[in-house]
């Protein structure tokens, strides 16, 4: 983290960029810097998605005396994290960054050993166009047979051939270069050589791509897949100078590096991809008209995310998923889909922005009432019958649905005996829940419901003032534990008497929905409850039928002894 104040004018200013905050001193420090004259000065947080609890407290506190500095934040769940903390923050428009979208006529695809499932997973996806040709070069033997061409063809509805020189090229074919010899495009034509080789290659990856360059400059994109030797490195530079597009594929994913390893070398590449975002990137780049995309370029860019980025969003809702993209789209400015994906895939701030529109940011203390109530009326004998008692909520987002299962397990004289955990798939969300800090009106909203959950006193007795806001008292926090967890992608974890996943399965698709139910049903323990949301259908149609209903108005839910 690295933080500058300087004078401007009137007023100072203190940019703040990083995200690794050091404990405690740097919050000092930038406190001192300016909250003291905090009403002439102005904070930006540049890359900070979250900033530690002293930090908000402190500017919690200098609102209440009317001396709050003007935060600047760049990252939206940073002015998500300020806004529900009541404190008033200026997010920074970024759509002026966004670059202008990329014409493509002209694909290269090249590689040696190693790469043949690599081009044929990228023709195999390649959609049909009327405007983009596609080039291929792979490293054969000049005395080996090349039925690249036979192969590529059964994979594909785009023509495949090997070129006679001086054949005209033609939109929608994919050229795939004869063996031992040298392949170049010049204004219009294919040209087949027998000159000498280059870098130890006929046909050569380099004499391909500079030709390329020179034909097609802006509009064509040049990707490198696995490969022994250097073929091709040295004219990246001058294809990037006419505004080509450098992709090449990620060496964890490939036997023979070196040509992989040369290409990054160089600094001349625009991005490294796994072979899925490759295949997302390039199908999606020869479509540009697209702003909502179908099925199957949908399909490519969720696996594109879950190759780079590790998060699986395949499974939810095609409601969900084009809804969130259209705000995304809207919000961020993006003119097309595949201007979306290059932003996604090349910056992970981008990608940022796309995952906070999957996460379920809204809960609220002792919500659904009636479900919580169920637990304090019901199921006291079967609680207290275990010498530790477990309860989870999935999806629990800033953590307020785990504290009041806390409180109400207090309330039960259960407490001491709980381990209560809180998983969700966001990370800046856990932040906020381990942190504890909540704004005094949204306390003071929830007492109602506190009630009606059948609980006695207040919910505020359960907080400690800290500063202008209120934090949860160590009795509670303690006994909770946060942590990283995926209903897509993780398994197991625990053994629990008591789940509870609430408005979160109603963003799934079918095959996620069982999955996930297979998931509780496995760790429930037997005759365990299940808690779902109100406005979740009811899990009767599931199929195999995990759960039975102990409650018909409730969202209750026993493990069906017949299936486990």
């Amino acid at each position: 983290m690295k933080v500058s104040c300087q004078e401007v004018g009137d007023r100072r200013r203190v940019d703040i960029m990083g995200t690794q905050w050091e404990a405690n001193e740097l919050d000092r420090l930038i406190i001192e810097a300016a909250l003291p004259q905090s009403g002439r000065s102005d904070f930006y947080f540049y890359d900070a998605p979250t900033v530690p609890a002293v930090l908000v407290e402190q500017f919690t506190n200098a609102l209440k005396a009317n001396r709050l500095p003007k935060l600047w934040v760049f990252h939206e769940f940073l002015r998500y994290q300020f806004n529900r903390m009541n404190l008033p923050c200026y997010k920074v428009d970024s759509r002026r960054f966004i670059k202008e979208p990329m014409a493509v006529e002209a694909l290269v695809l090249a590689g040696s050993a190693g790469s043949l499932d690599k081009l044929v997973a990228v023709v195999r996806d390649l959609p049909r166009s009327e405007t983009c040709s596609v080039f291929i070069v792979q490293h054969v033997g000049e005395n080996q047979e090349n039925l690249l061409d036979q192969i590529l063809q059964t994979s594909t509805d785009w023509e495949v051939h090997m070129p006679q020189n001086l054949e005209k090229i033609r939109p929608s074919v994919i050229y795939v270069a004869p063996p031992a010899r040298n392949m170049r495009v010049s204004n219009g034509y294919i040209y087949l050589t027998q000159d000498a080789k280059l870098n130890y290659a006929r046909p050569s990856i380099e004499a391909l791509i500079e030709s390329a360059g020179l034909e097609y400059n802006g509009r064509l994109i040049v990707t490198l897949f696995c490969g022994e030797g250097s073929d091709g490195v040295g004219a990246l530079k001058g294809l990037r100078q006419k505004g080509a597009m450098v992709i090449v594929e990620d060496v964890r994913e490939c036997e023979f590096k070196a040509l992989l390893l040369a290409a990054q070398s160089s600094g001349q590449v625009d991005m490294v991809l796994p072979v899925a975002a490759i295949s997302s990137f390039v199908a999606a780049a020869f479509r540009p008209e697209v702003l909502v995309p179908d099925r199957v370029l949908l399909s490519l860019f969720l696996e594109s995310i879950k190759s780079i980025y590790g998060y699986d969003f395949s499974g939810y809702r095609d409601q969900t998923i084009y809804r969130r993209l259209e705000r995304l789209t809207s919000e961020q400015g993006y003119q097309s889909f595949f201007q979306l994906q290059d932003e996604v895939l090349r910056y992970p701030s981008r990608f940022e922005s796309f995952f906070l529109e999957f996460s379920v940011k809204v809960t609220h203390f002792f919500r659904d009432p009636s479900q919580l109530r169920y637990i304090l009326e019901h199921m006291s004998g079967y609680l207290s019958s275990f010498p530790t008692i477990q309860t989870w909520s999935a999806g629990c987002a800033s953590g307020e649905e785990v504290y009041s299962l806390a409180i109400l397990l207090d309330q039960m004289g259960l407490l001491e005996r709980s381990q209560i955990f809180g998983t969700d798939i966001n990370p800046f969300l856990l932040k906020i829940a381990e942190a504890g800090l909540y704004a005094v009106d949204e306390i003071q909203e929830a007492e109602a419901n506190f009630r009606a959950a059948g609980l006695q006193g207040q919910l505020i007795d359960y907080f400690e003032p800290k500063g202008g806001l209120m934090q949860i008292s160590p009795k509670i926090a303690e006994k909770v534990t946060f942590d990283r967890h995926s209903l897509a992608q993780d398994g197991v974890f625990n053994e629990f008497q008591v789940i509870l996943c609430r408005n979160v399965l109603i963003y799934f698709g079918a095959d996620l929905r069982r999955k996930t139910l297979n998931l509780f049903a496995a760790s429930l323990q037997a005759d365990g409850t299940l808690f779902t949301g109100l406005k979740e259908g009811s899990l009767g149609g599931e199929e195999p039928k995990f759960f039975v209903p102990l409650h018909h108005d409730t969202h209750v839910y026993q493990l069906n002894e017949e299936i486990h």
